[in-house]
């Protein structure tokens, strides 16, 4: 219980640091798309969307850790290439009966198939799509998982591939069991797409361009002033050195050489204050297209 619990806990923090980031996204979409939101749909779709994260964390992602110098990324380990088929039985077997391990039973063999089971019951259920599609989106998230963990220190593992597919087919069959008795409650998980008006898609499309250019043309404006009066106020006491911010984020280092002054830039800080810039513009671009909707 203490393997599960471990590994619940490591998806927790990325599934509660998607969850805002899709609150704040997903009304974007529909609103481009010219779709209303239909509340059972968008309540399984963000569990869906939240739990595929988590499911991305815990597989394609390399061990993170927080550190006083940002974030680390653990690269350590070795790679392992496991493609003989059907090898985990015989490791189940000799760690259940011989080593008295339920290690590979709850996780290997359970969790394989158990952690694919969403992606074989929502796709459907959020979807129009056959059976055939299902089991084939769920073998490709697979497939595309064992790739990436190609060039990670995790197994790649055949057996993997199998396991995950049988639990996307698991996961369908549940679904289609209560399909056959509550086909009409389970419809209503899926978005009506007719009526949507193309001229006001195109219109959002448009302005949902527009939006984002501007936050990040006011941001690239407000750095470059910043940095601007950076130089000046160098120049000015003449510092060795100086961290240019903006809203409290390094975003430029002035080092002076000589009589002049040479600046590198902060990459990541520039690209959250432009992100930030960008957020609040679409934002205010939504509620200006919902006002004029609601007229």
């Amino acid at each position: 219980m203490k393997i599960v619990i471990g590994h619940l806990s490591g998806m927790l923090p990325f599934m509660l640091l998607v969850l805002p980031v899709y609150l704040y996204f997903r009304p974007i979409v529909l609103s481009v798309r010219g779709l209303k939101a239909n509340w059972k749909h968008e309540t399984a779709l963000c569990l869906f969307v939240v739990f595929a994260v988590g499911l991305a964390s815990q597989t394609v992602l390399p061990d993170i850790a927080f550190t006083g110098n940002g974030i680390d990324f653990d690269m350590n380990g070795e790679h392992n290439t496991a493609l003989i088929p059907f090898r985990i039985f015989c490791y189940l077997y000799r760690d259940l009966f011989e080593y008295h391990l339920i290690y590979s039973l709850l996780i290997d063999y359970l969790g394989n198939i158990l952690m694919f089971v969403p992606i074989g019951f929502c796709v459907p259920l959020l979807w129009r799509t056959s059976d055939s599609k299902t089991i084939a989106a769920g073998f490709i998230t697979s497939l595309t998982i064992e790739i990436i963990q190609l060039f990670l220190p995790r197994w790649t593992d055949i057996d993997d591939l199998i396991l995950n597919t049988t639990g996307t087919a698991v996961g369908l069959l549940l679904y289609k069991m209560l399909d056959m008795r509550h086909s009409e409650f389970l419809s209503r998980f899926r978005i009506n797409k007719n009526g949507v008006n193309r001229m006001n898609r195109k219109r959002n499309i448009i302005a949902l361009i527009i939006a984002m250019a501007a936050g990040f043309g006011l941001a690239m404006a407000a750095m470059a002033a910043v940095i601007y009066f950076g130089y000046t106020d160098a120049y000015a006491s003449g510092t060795e050195s100086l961290n240019v911010s903006l809203y409290g984020l390094d975003i430029y280092t002035l080092t002076k050489e000589g009589a002049a002054y040479t600046g590198a830039s902060v990459g990541q800080n520039m690209g959250i204050i432009c992100a930030a810039y960008v957020a609040v513009t679409v934002l205010i671009e939504q509620i200006i297209i919902r006002a004029a909707d609601k007229k």
